[in-house]
């Protein structure tokens, strides 16, 4: 579905994603994006904080995943 993307924690999120969101999965893969590159101008860092402010959970895992500190148990 989503290419070139080699995140355990976006991986088994995504596998548990529910059904009823649709807008779920494309707001992980962006936030996942966003975590890993940083947003590039004033837009995508507002949709960046919107983001992070929407799925806290989801966004502490992957920044620990950037820092090498693995997923939450």
């Amino acid at each position: 579905m989503f290419h070139n993307v080699d995140s355990p924690v976006l991986d088994r999120r995504l596998a548990d994603a529910p059904e009823n969101r649709p807008g779920y999965a494309p707001d992980l893969v962006l936030l996942h994006r966003y975590t890993h590159t940083g947003p590039t101008n004033a837009g995508t860092c507002m949709r960046y904080v919107a983001l992070r402010q929407k799925y806290v959970k989801e966004h502490v895992e992957l920044v620990n995943e950037v820092r090498g500190q693995g997923a939450l148990l």
